[in-house]
């Protein structure tokens, strides 16, 4: 069982990580960053040691998790390499980078991917959060407790198939969020703000949980209503133009799907 962890970084992910881990009785050894003002806040609510000097980091620890941006996963991993001993558990927690991110000087290699998005004020249910986990086979076994041991639901997964859940995610996500953004827009010049758009969406969300996408599909490109399509089209061109080939390429992919269903 992990007793003892080290946090490297302390961004959102970070902060509701090791208060998660706090809260279940593991100990945070020690935070890393490069932020200090980051590092101290999140140390003082984790009673943790704090540094940003990597000469510095606790060698003890059972497990040392890497919650930092994508792109600096493998340099850190590799300074670690010339500090730690090979035998200590390293993991990312990124869903787009492979395990092998991780330097093969360690023995003990695992990526524990949540799949949600962290912001600073998010309020995260972790019980229900899917955890996408690889590991080395010389530590399969202690990360699967460390999920049990936390209460999460995890799934163990290859890199390769997980870069496509990761592109899954970004398309139900982040793609739907720019639309948001673009509806916003939109609303602005009739000084509507996107609340008005609350009731519906939340309908639509739930409708997709209980019925499936497919099911749950409206609108005019679903109904092939072709009049509305480029009277649509239209509007977008004066006051909107640079959304007007995205609004045709959803609206023909719509159709084309639903064409080949029937």
């Amino acid at each position: 069982m992990l007793q003892k962890i080290v946090l490297l970084g302390s961004g959102n992910l970070a902060h509701h990580l090791g208060r998660y881990f706090y809260k279940n009785g593991i100990i945070i050894s020690q935070i890393f960053s490069r932020n200090k003002m980051t590092a101290q806040a999140l140390a003082k609510k984790l009673d943790a040691l704090v540094d940003s000097d990597l000469d510095q980091i606790v060698r003890k620890a059972d497990a040392y998790i890497l919650c930092v941006n994508d792109d600096s996963i493998k340099e850190l991993s590799t300074q670690l390499s010339e500090i730690l001993a090979n035998d200590k558990l390293i993991i990312h927690c990124s869903g787009s980078k492979p395990i092998s991110e991780i330097n093969e000087f360690f023995i003990n290699r695992a990526v524990i991917w949540p799949i949600q998005s962290f912001g600073a004020k998010s309020k995260i249910d972790w019980n229900e959060i899917p955890f996408f986990i690889e590991a080395t086979n010389s530590c399969k076994d202690i990360v699967e407790q460390l999920c049990r041991q936390m209460n999460w639901k995890f799934h163990p997964i290859d890199s390769e198939r997980k870069k496509l859940i990761h592109i899954a995610a970004v398309f139900a996500n982040n793609f739907s969020n720019f639309n948001f953004i673009i509806a916003k827009e939109i609303l602005s010049t009739l000084n509507l703000g996107i609340e008005v758009l609350k009731p519906l969406v939340e309908s639509s969300q739930e409708n997709i949980f209980i019925n499936g996408p497919e099911e749950s599909q409206t609108g005019p490109a679903r109904r092939s209503d072709t009049k509305v399509v480029q009277m649509h089209l239209k509007e977008l061109s004066k006051e909107f133009p640079h959304f007007k080939e995205l609004y045709k390429e959803y609206s023909n992919l719509i159709m084309d799907y639903y064409k080949t269903k029937k």
